[in-house]
């Protein structure tokens, strides 16, 4: 009765409703058919809506899709085993039909949304990775430095949650370009000037790469520096080229 309603209520706006009668139907359903939105009841025979929303969740295609649970238990204990298990929100029975409609309009506006600047993450990661440049933020303020993923690849380093500061891409840098380099950031920071560079890095396998780097930093109203975001790309290659080049030219003038 409740599934006929809910299909009553939101069918005349446009949606396509697939229903499932249990908890392990709609798991199914989900990974065969996928869906905008997940409406789920807490009760249900054959597998409970905690454990078929961990399931949903378990597979990273459904991470973003919003799961709306259903449900006359209004206990706190519920709500919050119900959030861990990975619902997006919920809404208690009675069941407010107006209420209903705009959640699961919002919902959905809101999922796509966020697919979307996945979308948009997922391509620029790609991208990064196929001109080899990566992109930083660094938070002058709490000294907090931000990598991307290819930063990591080109600074020859995992990708983990250890925290990262400004003196951790100082330490990156070959000993013979650290000097130079730390001064013409704090010498940017200082003139305001945004810098383009080239410098080594010196990897911890001992490897030593070239980059070119980019530097823009931004300021309060007040002047006062408040980040710095930037972009490294990894020229090694190129560089190389360029000295066999030279050393060919040489030997030919020779």
């Amino acid at each position: 009765t409740m599934r006929l309603l809910i299909r009553e209520s939101l069918e005349p706006l446009g949606y396509r409703i697939l229903e499932a009668e249990d908890g392990r139907q709609g798991v199914e359903i989900m990974n065969r058919e996928g869906a905008d939105i997940i409406l789920m009841d807490v009760q249900m025979p054959l597998m409970d809506g905690f454990e078929a929303c961990r399931l949903i969740r378990a597979r990273s295609e459904h991470a973003g899709v919003p799961i709306l649970f259903i449900t006359g238990l209004d206990d706190v204990e519920s709500i919050e085993h119900a959030y861990r298990a990975g619902a997006t929100d919920f809404i208690t029975k009675p069941i407010d039909w107006l209420i209903l409609r705009n959640r699961v309009r919002y919902m959905v506006r809101a999922g796509l949304a966020a697919e979307q600047v996945r979308r948009q993450e997922a391509t620029l990661i790609e991208a990064q990775r196929i001109a080899q440049i990566g992109n930083w933020e660094l938070d002058i303020v709490n000294n907090t430095l931000q990598w991307s993923a290819q930063t990591y690849r080109i600074f020859g380093r995992e990708q983990d949650d250890t925290p990262l500061t400004l003196q951790d891409f100082i330490d990156a840098i070959h000993p013979d370009d650290r000097a130079f380099v730390e001064q013409t950031y704090r010498q940017s920071v200082k003139d305001r000037v945004p810098y383009r560079i080239t410098h080594r890095l010196r990897l911890a396998s001992g490897e030593t790469r070239y980059v070119e780097e980019q530097c823009k930093t931004y300021y309060d109203p007040e002047g006062n520096p408040l980040r710095s975001i930037g972009t490294v790309q990894d020229i090694s290659e190129r560089v190389l080229a360029e000295k066999r080049i030279r050393t060919l030219s040489q030997a030919l003038e020779q």
